[in-house]
């Protein structure tokens, strides 16, 4: 998809994007989010230098948007807060796939084929 976010567009907007890009790929996905939404922002594999240019305004005036950022030395607390928010149900997550890690080909194929919108989770059976 690289940072072209043009085809995730028509099915926001979103209560939660993990994105891991950076850069205009970031700009874009703050822009998808509905009111009470979070945006968590893993890095910046797209480039590494890459800047983001935010739209203060618009996202105050989505209204109670979060973004979070990831930092990989000492994400134990970044990655426990998710999981409160999760119990808390103030993050929702869709999952419309589970299955055995076996089946990781077929998943993977059907995600790239947009064959489903929500989560997938592979248990290690």
């Amino acid at each position: 998809m690289g940072e072209d976010l043009a085809p995730v567009s028509a099915y926001g907007p979103y209560d939660l994007i993990i994105e891991s890009l950076g850069g205009k790929a970031l700009e874009s996905a703050l822009t998808f989010l509905k009111r009470g939404g979070t945006c968590v922002t893993l890095g910046w594999s797209a480039t590494p230098s890459a800047t983001a240019n935010i739209n203060i305004m618009k996202f105050i005036q989505t209204g109670g948007t979060t973004l979070c950022a990831v930092d990989w030395k000492d994400s134990s607390e970044d990655l426990a807060r998710l999981a409160r928010m999760v119990a808390d149900q103030k993050l929702r997550t869709f999952i419309e796939v589970e299955t055995s890690w076996h089946e990781i080909g077929e998943v993977a194929q059907r995600f790239l084929q947009r064959q489903f919108t929500g989560k997938a989770v592979l248990h290690l059976d």
